[in-house]
C-alpha cells in the first residue's frame, strides 16, 4: 500500500476455527509425555516420507515417554490419506494445504529430472512446505484454533476415557425479535441505498441479514420441535466467529484499513461503555441539595456467562452463553465518565454495584469446575466417527 495512491483491488479470506494441522498436533501431545508437538508431525502425516522418518529416528528422544507416538502418527497418516481430493479443495485453508502435500510427496504421474529423485530435494521441499505453512498459520491466527496441551497446575485425581458428545448449541427462539431485526436491517440499508449513502457496507448488510434469517430459521424449528441438521449446529458452534468476523468488517469499511483485534486500540476493542443520561446541577451523588452537580450514568460491562437449561432432541441440556451486564449510578458532574475511565474502573474491580434487581440472579459462589483429564484414545476416536457421522474430526476441551 502507498499512501496517496489508490487502493489495489485485496481478496482476503478468513479461516475456520477447525484445522487439520491443530488436530493433528493436539493428538499427538500428551499433558505429561509430550507437551510441545512439531511441525514435523504435522508434514508427516501430510506424506513426508522425510518428516516421518526424521520425527521416528533423529527426534526420537522428543516422544520418549509417550511410547504410543508411532502408533498415533500411523493412524493419523491413515486417515488423512483417506480424504479425497475434493475434500482438500472445499475451501481455502485445506486448499493451500492440498497445495503443500504436492511438495512433500512427487505424483507418479510424470518422469521428473534426476535432481529431484533424492532425499535432498524431498528436504528442501520439506523446508519450503514448512515455512509455508508458518505464513498460513500467521495470515489465519485469530480465527484458526490451536492445539493445547491440558493445564497442569492441579493435581489430576482420575484418568479416563470418554466419548464426547457433539457440541449441540441454542438459540434463543425469540422469532419476533428477529422478524423485527430482519425489517430494521433491510430498512437501513433500502434508505442507505436509496440516498447513495451505501458504499462498502452493502456486503456487509447482506452477511448481517442471513445471519439473523438463519437465527429466525432456527428459532422457528425449535419452537416447532424439528430437529436441526448437524450442519446447522455446526454453524451455532461458530457463531461467535461469525460475528467476530463482521465486527472487523466493519471496521475495515469504516477506517478503509484492514482490521484485525491486534490493530485495535482504545475502548472501541471492548464492549464496555458509558453514557450520562441526566444531569443535576445542584446535587451531589446521594442526591444532596444543595451540591456541586451530578449525572446519572447508564453503563454497559464485560459480559457475564449465563447457564440456561434448554431442551434439545428431548433433553434437559445446561447450555451456557452470554448476556450484557448493566449499571446506573451516580458520578459527579464535574467528572463525567469517558468509556476509557469506565473501563479502567472496570480493570481495577471497583465497579458500583449491579442493580439490586438484577443482582438476584446472579449467584455469588466462586465458580468451581472440575477439571477431570480426559483421554480420548484412537479407539475411541473411531467410535464417535462411526456414531456421529460428520462430527469425526470435532475434539473438545475441558477444564480452565
Amino acid at each position: 500500500m502507498v499512501f496517496g495512491q489508490p487502493y489495489e483491488i485485496q481478496f482476503r479470506f478468513m479461516g475456520q476455527r477447525y484445522i487439520p494441522d491443530s488436530e493433528i498436533m493436539q493428538r499427538l501431545v500428551k499433558s505429561f509425555e509430550r507437551a510441545f508437538p512439531k511441525g514435523l508431525d504435522v508434514m508427516a502425516v501430510f506424506g513426508s516420507r522425510v518428516a516421518k522418518e526424521l520425527m521416528l529416528t533423529r527426534y526420537k528422544e522428543d516422544w520418549k515417554d509417550f511410547p504410543k507416538y508411532p502408533q498415533e502418527l500411523e493412524k493419523l497418516t491413515e486417515e488423512f490419506k483417506k480424504l479425497k481430493p475434493e475434500e482438500w479443495k472445499k475451501n481455502l485453508y485445506y486448499n493451500w494445504l492440498w497445495c503443500l502435500k504436492s511438495l512433500l510427496q512427487l505424483s507418479k504421474e510424470y518422469k521428473y529430472p534426476f535432481f529431484m529423485n533424492n532425499d535432498a530435494y524431498l528436504t528442501k521441499s520439506l523446508n519450503s512446505a514448512l515455512a509455508s505453512w508458518t505464513e498460513l498459520r500467521h495470515d489465519t491466527i485469530l480465527y484458526a484454533k490451536q492445539s493445547y496441551c491440558a493445564e497442569c497446575g492441579g493435581e489430576v485425581k482420575e484418568v479416563f476415557e470418554w466419548i464426547p458428545k457433539p457440541p449441540k448449541g441454542y438459540v434463543e427462539p425469540n422469532i419476533e425479535f428477529y422478524k423485527r431485526m430482519e425489517e430494521l436491517l433491510i430498512f437501513s440499508r433500502d434508505k442507505l441505498k436509496k440516498y447513495n449513502a451505501l458504499g462498502g457496507f452493502k456486503d456487509l448488510f447482506e452477511r448481517f441479514i442471513e445471519v439473523v434469517a438463519f437465527l429466525k430459521n432456527i428459532s422457528t424449528k425449535e419452537i416447532d420441535n424439528r430437529p436441526l441438521t448437524l450442519k446447522e449446529y455446526e454453524q451455532i458452534r461458530r457463531f461467535g466467529s461469525l460475528l467476530d468476523n463482521l465486527t472487523l468488517s466493519i471496521l475495515e469499511v469504516e477506517s478503509d484499513y484492514p482490521a484485525d483485534w491486534g490493530s485495535i486500540e482504545g475502548p472501541d476493542k471492548r464492549i464496555s461503555l458509558v453514557v450520562d443520561v441526566h444531569t443535576a446541577p445542584n446535587r451531589d451523588i446521594h442526591g444532596n441539595f444543595p451540591g456541586p452537580g451530578a449525572v446519572l450514568e447508564e453503563a454497559v460491562g464485560d459480559a457475564f456467562e449465563i447457564y440456561v437449561i434448554v431442551e434439545i432432541d428431548g433433553r434437559l441440556k445446561l447450555t451456557r452463553g452470554a448476556v450484557f451486564s448493566y449499571y446506573e449510578f451516580k458520578w459527579p458532574m464535574d467528572d463525567r465518565l469517558t468509556d476509557e475511565k469506565w473501563q479502567e474502573i472496570l480493570e481495577k474491580g471497583k465497579e458500583p454495584p449491579l442493580p439490586d434487581w438484577i443482582d438476584v440472579y446472579f449467584s455469588k459462589s466462586p465458580k468451581k469446575l472440575p477439571k477431570p483429564a480426559y483421554i480420548p484414545t484412537m479407539e475411541v476416536q473411531e467410535k464417535i466417527g462411526k456414531e456421529q457421522p460428520g462430527w469425526y474430526m470435532i475434539y473438545y476441551e475441558t477444564g480452565s
